[in-house]
């Protein structure tokens, strides 16, 4: 019986050296992946690169005792991914001017991605008020091709119906249906100036006046 007991701690003390071993080994490992996991952090050139980096340290070493730290800076990317994108978004629509139907893409996106972000509110804001600077900005267009086309009778008219097509229910409806209401004076204006311009190049034939 003694040698029987002697060999099953003799076995059971070799099992036991391997294990701590094998955690001596382990723990080493994690040890030193994990002082160097910031610095890979860092290089990574995106923050969805650098989430992988934490992650990817959590499931190689699920056993260490720098997993609860590494997931609190796990925790902090998704928040740091929301500031960035929010603040590209910005900063692109501000790029482009009046150009609201490409912001509205832009803001949509946003949107798509972070369904929750704490920014959400002030994308909705923005979002609402589109509407209404689509439609001053293309009043303001359809004036300017007005004044500018006047001369044209057939393309002022063509200028303000894109508007009132475009904007069935906008802003600026009745004051356009009342600029409409003078493209008959504007034809009668040309016809005039064109009567007046062929009679002076006539000169004296009366008859031809």
């Amino acid at each position: 019986l003694s040698k029987i007991f002697f060999i099953f701690l003799t076995i059971f003390g070799v099992v036991f050296l391997s294990y701590l071993g094998f955690l001596f080994s382990e723990g080493s490992r994690a040890e030193r992946s994990y002082r160097g996991l910031d610095k890979t952090a860092q290089q990574a050139k995106t923050l969805e690169q650098r989430q992988t980096i934490y992650q990817d340290f959590i499931v190689k070493n699920p056993n260490s005792r720098y997993v609860l730290d590494v997931r609190k800076k796990l925790e902090e990317i998704p928040n740091l991914i929301d500031d960035r994108d929010f603040t590209q978004t910005e900063k692109k629509a501000q790029k482009l001017g009046e150009r609201y139907e490409e912001i509205e893409k832009l803001y949509l996106e946003y949107v798509r991605l972070h369904p929750e972000g704490k920014y959400l509110p002030k994308v909705q804001e923005v979002l609402l008020t589109l509407p209404y600077k689509i439609d001053e900005r293309d009043y303001r267009r359809a004036v300017q091709e007005f004044e500018v086309l006047k001369e044209k009778p057939h393309e002022a008219e063509a200028a303000l119906q894109r508007y009132l097509e475009q904007h069935l229910d906008g802003e600026h409806v009745v004051a356009v249906r009342s600029m409409l209401r003078d493209i008959p004076l504007l034809w009668d204006d040309l016809a005039y100036r064109g009567i007046i311009k062929a009679t002076n190049e006539l000169g004296d034939q009366y008859e031809k006046w």
